[in-house]
């Protein structure tokens, strides 16, 4: 019987930030078969309270936290450019991660840390692609899956944010539209071709809407609208079936307000409030699968996917065409 399944599993935190703070609250309040056991950063001395506080272990570098056999499990919150590597140093040491997005930063980054979970033999890998815990995002996969709206004919998501600054299309595809591929996939299967294009804000710099057209390998078509200087933070997915329709049910608040002539419901002030439940389950579930043996959630295979989908967009961007997406074989442990 493995040791983890004997006692509370002891999780360290690499990168102590927005992300790192929120799961290790989680960890402490909403999950009691694990604890925090140890936190690295790079400026120990700004979290030493929250170490004391947590009652956790204080590394100044991320290494040796994941190499300490104390460490059971770790969550991988630090800086983009450092996340592939350090789930390879997880692989390596024969410890579960949790890693936020994204895998890596090149194709290959994330394809060395496919290569080395597949020569290990086993999942230790689940990202931190929160959609797929969203209760509205789970019902609109069980309504599909039920097959009472027939066979996907079309997928339409929308993702709007207010984003003060500019942003170019590679930021906004790798660090907004990687989610909405991620469920795309999730949702409705394998994509077999991209195309882009975009707009920009009337009165300012950078891109305001981005319009991707996506086309499945099972002849469902999509479109994905990002739209980064909307009225608010929103995330919709609606499924066009051969027998009917599922949307999904938008915003926080189930209260719809309709006074002095006006129809109104509050939405979301980012993604942390969109997607607060979210959040908690993907760690609950994380640490259920690690107890249980049995891995599940977003694996590794599933971001890598993700991020092809914005490579064949940035080409397709390129090249001012469709461009069709490059069809791979599923390893069998992500089978």
């Amino acid at each position: 019987v493995s040791v983890v399944l004997m006692r509370a599993l002891k999780v360290g935190v690499v990168g102590f930030g927005g992300m790192g703070r929120r799961h290790a609250a989680i960890l402490q309040h909403k999950v009691p078969s694990a604890v925090v056991a140890g936190i690295a950063s790079r400026v120990p001395e700004k979290i030493a309270e929250d170490a004391r506080r947590l009652g956790a272990t204080l590394y100044s570098d991320s290494l040796s936290l994941i190499k300490d056999p104390a460490i059971d499990a770790v969550i991988v919150c630090s800086p983009d450019s450092t996340h592939s590597s350090l789930v390879l140093a997880c692989l390596e040491a024969g410890k579960h991660v949790l890693c936020e997005k994204p895998l890596g930063i090149t194709h290959a980054e994330a394809q060395q840390v496919i290569d080395k979970e597949c020569q290990v033999g086993r999942r230790l890998v689940q990202m931190a692609l929160q959609r797929q815990f969203d209760p509205q995002h789970v019902q609109l996969k069980q309504t599909l899956e039920s097959g009472i709206i027939g066979e996907p004919m079309l997928f339409k998501a929308l993702h709007t944010g207010t984003f003060r600054g500019p942003r170019q299309l590679e930021e906004i595809l790798f660090n907004t539209a990687v989610h909405d591929f991620h469920s795309a996939r999730w949702l409705v299967g394998d994509v077999a071709q991209t195309y882009v294009q975009w707009r920009n804000r009337p009165h300012g710099e950078g891109i305001g809407i981005v319009l991707i057209q996506l086309k499945f390998t099972n002849g469902c078509l999509g479109i994905i609208e990002v739209n980064d200087d909307a009225y608010g933070y929103d995330v919709d997915v609606e499924i066009v079936g051969s027998k009917g329709t599922a949307k999904m049910y938008s915003g926080v608040e189930t209260t719809i307000l309709k006074t002095q002539g006006e129809h109104t419901q509050r939405l979301p002030s980012d993604w942390l409030e969109r997607f607060a439940t979210s959040y908690e389950r993907e760690v609950q579930v994380w640490v259920e699968s690690i107890h249980s043996g049995c891995p599940t959630g977003p694996s590794a295979w599933d971001a890598c996917q993700a991020q092809a989908l914005v490579y064949s967009t940035m080409q397709s961007e390129l090249q001012q065409r469709p461009v069709e997406v490059k069809p791979q074989n599923t390893p069998p442990i992500y089978g």
